[in-house]
């Protein structure tokens, strides 16, 4: 997701500006794709290195299926009507918040008097507690912490959020639903056995993943990939390895 905001904000310069569950679909690999762009916005200046976007007044009295979800919104674009990439981001700490937490947002928003919730999540969030934030892994806490500001310009932009996951998670891959892991964090460790220095590092991890795994999989997905490994003698370290498992 994070990857796919990198895209819309510095590709093609637009906010998503309902960024909620609804709006995310897992394709077969696992992947998740960012939809629903009634309420996307793009920059009035796309040429310009600080981007502008016009945010409209919510309307309280159209029907829900014609506003963005409110549960997932920025408190800038119901208090102050305005928004940018960083309200986005904000949007993304709520999901993520929301995915620890059985699906619920950060905050409840009652819909009849929409105003006076975000005021009051305003309050919330300037002063969150750590027990907001108790069921999100420690190795993110902090990070969605930022995302959830109620300054935009403290919350990470999409590409430093890319970066930090990928470093925060890296070592606890098996966190992951098992479906990601084996179709899409698995090629990309096998296609680095190419490379035989790379092997002693990729390895163990193709290892744990092939534990988790059905016959199956292992058999299909992963046998094919190791048969190459086992007949490399370099470097020295692919050796007792190879030998284990042939044990």
């Amino acid at each position: 997701m994070s990857e796919g905001l990198s895209f819309l904000h510095s590709g093609v310069k637009m906010v998503h500006g309902n960024l909620c569950p609804e709006n995310i679909i897992l394709n077969k690999s696992g992947a998740w794709k960012i939809m629903g762009f009634d309420f996307s916005i793009s920059s009035n200046n796309p040429s310009d290195a600080e981007l502008k976007y016009t945010c409209k007044e919510w309307e309280p009295n159209l029907p829900p299926l014609c506003l963005p979800n409110p549960e997932y919104l920025a408190p800038e674009y119901i208090l102050s009507v305005s928004c940018d990439s960083a309200s986005d981001m904000y949007s993304l700490g709520v999901i993520m918040h929301a995915v620890f937490n059985e699906g619920k947002p950060v905050i409840q928003v009652n819909k009849h008097d929409i105003f006076k919730s975000f005021s009051r999540q305003l309050d919330q969030l300037s002063s969150m507690s750590p027990a907001m934030l108790s069921k999100i892994p420690e190795e993110a806490r902090e990070h969605v912490k930022m995302l959830l500001s109620v300054s935009p310009t403290v919350r990470p932009d999409a590409d430093q959020m890319t970066k930090i996951l990928s470093i925060s998670f890296d070592p606890y891959f098996f966190f992951f639903h098992q479906r990601v892991v084996v179709y899409r964090i698995l090629p990309a460790l096998t296609s680095e056995f190419v490379n035989p220095d790379m092997v002693p590092f990729v390895l163990p991890n193709v290892l744990l993943i092939a534990e988790e795994c059905t016959k199956e999989e292992y058999v299909r997905l992963i046998l094919p990939d190791l048969t190459p490994v086992f007949k490399q003698q370099e470097p020295l370290q692919v050796e007792p390895i190879s030998s284990h498992i042939r044990g």
